[in-house]
C-alpha cells in the first residue's frame, strides 16, 4: 500500500473507533434512562458518525483550498525573452481509455 492509502486507512479506523465509543455511550445512556426506542438509538448512534464525516469533509476541502491557492510569481530577465503560452486539452474516453491531446 502507498503511504497515502495507509494514512487514509488509519484515519478511517480512528474515526470508526471514536464514533463507536460515542455511539455506544449514547446507547447506554438512553437504555438506562428507559428510552429504548430503536429510532432514538439509531439517531444517537448516527449523530457522531455524521459529525466525524462532516469534520473530515471540511478538513479535506480546506486542504484542497490551500493547495489551489494562487501564488503570484515574478520573473526578472535581462535580454530578449520569448513567452509561449499554449493551452492543451486532454480528453479520455472509452472502456479502454484512449487519451487525445489537442494543442
Amino acid at each position: 500500500m502507498s503511504q497515502r492509502a495507509t494514512d487514509a486507512s488509519a484515519l478511517m479506523l480512528t474515526g470508526s473507533v471514536a464514533a463507536l465509543s460515542v455511539g455506544g455511550a449514547t446507547s447506554l445512556v438512553l437504555y438506562t434512562l428507559g428510552q429504548v426506542d430503536p429510532v432514538t438509538l439509531a439517531m444517537g448512534a448516527a449523530g457522531p458518525v455524521a459529525l466525524v464525516l462532516a469534520a473530515g469533509s471540511l478538513l479535506r476541502s480546506l486542504g484542497r483550498a490551500k493547495a489551489d491557492e494562487h501564488t503570484e510569481h515574478h520573473h526578472h530577465y535581462k535580454g530578449p525573452v520569448h513567452q509561449d503560452q499554449r493551452t492543451s486539452r486532454t480528453t479520455t474516453r472509452g472502456v479502454w481509455a484512449k487519451t487525445t491531446t489537442q494543442q
